[in-house]
């Protein structure tokens, strides 16, 4: 995954979500692990529970769209 900020300029930072760990607590989940670019940084994502409807909205938007299906699938999804 890649992010971007206006705050980092031309550079962006890359995040293999699949090398993070996750730890679910009462009230939040954490995502931990490192952030690769020219520097090994670490890194956490807090998910509180006000943020799942918004997550599983944007989560849905994805699937419904196709866009996730043709991320997925290495297809480009057809304008039409």
């Amino acid at each position: 995954m890649e992010v971007w900020s206006r705050g980092l300029g031309k550079i962006s930072l890359n995040i293999n979500l699949a090398e993070y760990d996750v730890d679910g607590e009462s009230d939040k989940v954490i995502m931990s692990g490192n952030v690769h670019n020219r520097m090994l940084w670490k890194s956490r994502i807090v998910f509180f529970k006000e943020d799942m409807p918004g997550l599983l909205h944007f989560l849905f938007g994805l699937i419904s769209s196709g866009a996730l299906v043709a991320l997925i699938l290495g297809k480009e999804k057809s304008t039409n």
